[in-house]
């Protein structure tokens, strides 16, 4: 099989990256993850929309982001977008969530970076919350949000 990953400082097409994950879940494995990466140009900047296409292309393999990085994200659409890949994928997502370190990845984003430890413990209970709770309330330092719900 002639893949071609990354080359010349580019991202894999999503050709590539589909080709890898299915011949992942030919061989047996149980699990294909993507990073969360916004100006390094070897990785996809959209993991769960890549995610959600090789879920079409894919019939077992459980599909996953290592790892999403919470500060970059309002939670409660993090939470409709993985619900919704859960769903569309017969339950094969899995949410991988971290702190994130890539300067360039926030300032990108105009995310603030010395605000990521609180932004990820606030962002994860906001997100069991919106896949526990119809409605749900969150009054945080970071986040507010009341009477929300989310529907996948």
């Amino acid at each position: 099989m002639g893949l071609r990953i990354g080359l010349l400082g580019s991202a894999p097409s999503f050709e590539e990256i589909a080709a890898l994950a299915v011949l992942a879940e030919d061989l047996g494995f149980d699990g294909f993850f993507l990073p969360e990466h916004h100006q390094e140009p070897f990785w996809p900047s959209a993991p769960l929309i890549t995610l959600a296409g090789l879920a079409a292309r894919t019939q077992r393999i459980r599909l996953g982001t290592a790892v999403t990085v919470m500060g970059l994200h309002n939670p409660v659409r993090l939470a409709e977008e993985t619900a919704t890949l859960d769903r569309s994928s017969g339950g094969r997502a899995i949410v991988g969530l971290g702190l994130g370190y890539i300067e360039r990845d926030f300032a990108a984003l105009g995310a603030p970076r010395s605000a990521r430890v609180s932004l990820l413990e606030e962002g994860v209970e906001v997100l069991r919350r919106a896949w526990t709770q119809r409605p749900f309330s969150f009054q945080g330092r970071r986040f507010r949000f009341e009477g929300v719900s989310i529907y996948p």
